[in-house]
């Protein structure tokens, strides 16, 4: 495995991760197509392009729960 594999993998499993975390504080997300934080294109099956996103997602929404 080559480098940018691994650095692919890594940030997959932290996608992984953070989709997990996402989907048990929220309601049920349902992938669009687009990155549910910025809109960018992203695999039919995925909701967030990367780790990043889903974390402001995730902070997006605990904000907007405490107002």
């Amino acid at each position: 495995m080559d480098f940018l594999e691994q650095a692919f993998e890594e940030e997959q499993g932290r996608l992984d991760n953070t989709v997990r975390r996402v989907g048990s504080q929220t309601d049920h997300l349902e992938p669009t197509g687009y990155c549910l934080n910025c809109y960018e294109d992203v695999a039919d099956n995925q909701l967030f392009c990367n780790g990043a996103c889903a974390t402001d997602y995730t902070e997006k929404k605990k904000r907007q729960k405490g107002r």
